[in-house]
């Protein structure tokens, strides 16, 4: 069993400056991004490792020491595939609409090649030609002259792979609908053979290009012989799993390397022989490399590891700011700025080491606690941070990291009285007041609507928001109901966020469904509502100090909205696409001078002009 820990990319005392390109990223200070999960490609001297990052950057890693060597920033969302180019000249990084080329010697972007809906991008052997599935289509571009040719494959739905054989004169493509694999000779665009197979988007010539290997749902990996097509052998090699493994072969030829949902990488030789297995965790694997010479293995999950192939070792374990499990990448779960609004708090479910407290506003580490969890809130003199753990809430001494009291609950949300005597949790059975001093319960109450949900102190300490499925004031005192807070048409709604302006006389809470409603404290009245047209709903609101202005995370953008004049003032874009770049985390810090947002792509510093 391996036990190197994981080292962080921007754990150092290092901000990741921004330079803003159009509206992308604009009024950004610096982003801290996750790595992406999907894909990785080693330079061809095996000098460096690039990988994707949220915010559409790349990073560009060092292979010996893991070290961020150059962030790439250009792309409107999240990078899904990474190739160099053979003759080390490129950089091809694709997004859903678009391929870029980057210039190795300058690490600009010098080419892009609209496509639809593009998939993972190959070069040809010589370098000249750049290939990607685009929906049906296999696109094929001549590098020097942009001159595009395109190969129909009648494959339907979604192309999964495209592979140049070893001698260019292949091109083989896999997936659609039907689940073929399909071979061209590239000097006249022949059909050479269709092979009906239910395959993976997994699809790798051997050195030489005499075999082809795919794989297939049920975890099995199947050899071709080239250029008839005829199957050569079968390995199983990852029945145990439910997820179509991935597959490739060795630089030299000597070895194959699949790898599962599992988190197990098995290395057998050509002839189906077992030869190993590197295993970490049973953390799910979505993309491997090999280095250029064969000796490493590169593979990305919840982080990117890098493994010696000569003694089976573990070189790197790295990860990002914040790394994540899941397929979608839960990221970052809450923000919370210190009273002084010198610190930011940020934490992630996924991370051992999760809750991190950075320095404002250069957003280098002040320290990382170990812990992990949901929520978290900084106590009202900034000495304690109270952090939703998996099975308790906990309170941290902040100058020295050290766990100061803890409860056993299984929580969503906690949050400080103005005072800092109590201490207010919302958990899977009741939602309960706590006094600090000696840990004793003030109240406790068990309404099935609001189990699970958020919880807000009003400024003055007088009144406790808790939201779920209602939203409902309770005095802070006793507990007692106050009112519940309504749209004036019954409707039960999953409310995500829940927070009071600065001067307590308005409350707002959002929802799953239309967007954010906001009341009156005095006589719950509804006095302003906000309608989001966007499929999930609104994560987190916050206020602005002058109560003027409202924080929206709306999917992937920030909005800005003027409560007042009732209209969006400004929008910030640099979170990523569909599900993985969702807003899940916003905080405004005390003086109003900087937003910070967090998500599954990462943490990111916004300027603002607000009020």
């Amino acid at each position: 069993r391996q036990t190197k820990p994981i080292t962080y990319l921007f754990d150092q005392p290092v901000s990741v400056p921004v330079e803003a390109s159009d509206e992308w990223l604009r009024g950004a200070v610096w982003i801290k991004p996750t790595m992406g999960v999907w894909s990785a490609a080693f330079s061809p001297d095996g000098e460096f490792i690039a990988v994707p990052m949220g915010f559409g950057v790349i990073g560009i890693l060092r292979a010996q020491d893991g070290s961020l060597v150059r962030m790439l920033v250009g792309h409107r969302g999240w990078v899904d595939s990474l190739a160099f180019s053979p003759n080390g000249e490129f950089l091809a990084s694709v997004e859903s609409k678009m391929i870029r080329l980057w210039s190795l010697s300058t690490w600009e972007t010098v080419k892009t090649f609209p496509c639809d809906s593009c998939g993972k991008a190959v070069f040809s052997p010589n370098g000249r030609l750049l290939a990607a599935g685009d929906k049906t289509t296999i696109r094929i571009w001549e590098i020097e002259t942009d001159q595009e040719q395109a190969i129909p494959t009648g494959q339907g739905s979604y192309i999964n792979s495209v592979e140049f054989s070893d001698d260019g004169q292949l091109i083989v493509s896999s997936g659609g609908t039907d689940g073929t694999i399909k071979a061209w000779r590239m000097s006249d665009r022949t059909e050479l053979f269709t092979i009906k197979e239910r395959t993976s988007s997994a699809l790798k010539f051997s050195i030489g290009g005499s075999l082809l290997a795919s794989a297939t749902p049920d975890g099995v990996i199947k050899l071709w012989r080239l250029p008839e097509g005829n199957l050569v052998r079968t390995i199983s090699a990852h029945r145990e799993s439910s997820f179509a493994p991935l597959v490739l072969f060795s630089p030299r030829g000597d070895m194959l390397a699949s790898s599962s949902g599992e988190g197990i990488i098995k290395l057998w030789s050509p002839e189906g022989r077992f030869l190993g297995r590197l295993n970490w965790e049973n953390e799910s694997i979505l993309a491997l490399a090999f280095s250029p010479d064969g000796e490493y293995l590169a593979s990305l999950g919840a982080t990117l590891k890098l493994w010696q192939l000569a003694d089976r070792s573990l070189k790197l374990n790295l990860g990002g700011v914040s790394t994540s499990r899941s397929f979608i990448g839960n990221g970052i779960t809450s923000l919370a700025f210190s009273p002084d609004g010198s610190v930011l708090a940020s934490t992630s479910w996924y991370d051992h080491d999760g809750v991190k407290l950075w320095r404002i506003p250069e957003g280098s580490l002040v320290r990382a606690l170990p812990t992990r969890g949901t929520d978290l809130a900084f106590s009202p003199d900034g000495q304690v941070l109270a952090v939703v753990e998996p099975q308790a809430i906990t309170l941290w001494q902040v100058s020295d990291g050290r766990r100061v009291r803890s409860w056993e609950q299984h929580c969503s949300s906690v949050a400080f009285s103005p005072d800092g005597a109590i201490v207010t949790t919302s958990c899977a059975y009741r939602i309960a007041a706590w006094r600090i001093s000696d840990g004793s319960t003030l109240f406790s109450l068990s309404d099935s609507a609001l189990l699970g949900g958020k919880v807000a102190f009003s400024p003055d300490g007088q009144l406790l928001a808790v939201a779920k499925y209602a939203v409902k004031l309770y005095d802070a005192r006793d507990g007692s109901e106050v009112r519940t807070l309504t749209d004036g048409r019954g409707y039960v709604r999953a409310y995500g966020d829940v927070t009071f302006s600065p001067d307590g006389q308005l409350v707002a809470a959002s929802d799953s469904e239309s967007g954010i409603k906001i009341w009156r404290v005095s006589d719950g009245q509804q006095v302003r509502s906000y309608k989001t047209d966007r499929l999930i709903g609104i994560q987190a609101i916050a206020f602005a100090p002058g109560g003027k202005t409202v924080a929206i995370a709306e999917q992937n953008v920030i909005k800005l909205w003027d409560i007042e004049d009732d209209q969006i003032v400004s929008t910030l874009h640099g979170h990523g696409g569909i599900l993985v770049g969702f807003v899940k985390a916003l905080a405004i810090s005390p003086d109003g001078k900087y937003l910070a947002s967090g998500g599954g792509d990462g943490l990111a510093l916004w300027q603002l002009r607000t009020e």
